[in-house]
């Protein structure tokens, strides 16, 4: 199951790109090099893929050398980068690859026997069914994790999953069924409204 989450997005990402830890991994999708707050002005700078000429199974290898015995093993890579849904060639090179498998390689770049959570922010991305349906084809290889989706807008959210808001003071709030949002007829909403008042 996926949890959403919603919220002002320089906030959200300032909380969880903090996130270093054995089991919790944070996959950026923001494109922002550097960003700081000065004085109320949230100053930001993108900038494109890193390493884009480098091969895919070479940018895992080398993001997994200072933690992983076996980096320079390309079955063992192979299999790593499957196991997350990546099933491209793994000597394109990252300037090559689609938005959605170019994620995947950020995973299987940092992904652990110990990881339990992924977070990823997808703040940036403006809802439309296809972005909502390559949401779901990119967390579809990792129904193993817990996985934390960072959206800008809950249409992504469906189909029973949670949804949270960070709130001003940092807090994570679960809005229940009452608080999503479902387009209907405004016949169907005065008829609400009438239920609603003749209860009251």
């Amino acid at each position: 199951m996926v949890t959403y989450i919603l919220g002002n997005s320089i906030k959200k990402r300032a909380q969880f790109s903090k996130i270093n830890n054995e089991e919790e991994l944070y996959i950026d999708d923001m494109h922002i090099a550097c960003d700081i707050v000065s004085k109320g002005i949230y100053y930001y700078a993108v900038e494109g893929r890193l390493f884009k000429n480098m091969r895919a199974c070479d940018f895992v290898a080398y993001s997994r050398s200072l933690f992983d015995a076996q980096a320079t093993n390309i079955k063992h890579l192979k299999r790593i980068m499957k196991a997350v849904g990546y099933n491209g060639l793994i000597s394109k090179k990252l300037s090559k690859v689609s938005d959605i498998d170019y994620l995947k390689i950020l995973v299987a770049s940092k992904i652990k026997d110990t990881t339990r959570a992924i977070y990823f922010n997808l703040d940036e991305w403006k809802y439309t069914a296809k972005n909502a349906e390559r949401m779901k084809k990119l967390f579809s290889g990792l129904s193993e994790l817990s996985v934390f989706a960072l959206v800008s807008d809950i249409r992504f959210a469906s189909g029973g999953n949670d949804v949270l808001y960070l709130t001003s003071a940092h807090d994570l709030v679960l809005l229940d069924g009452e608080f999503r949002r479902i387009k209907t007829s405004k016949r169907r909403v005065l008829s609400m409204l009438k239920c609603e008042n003749s209860i009251t």
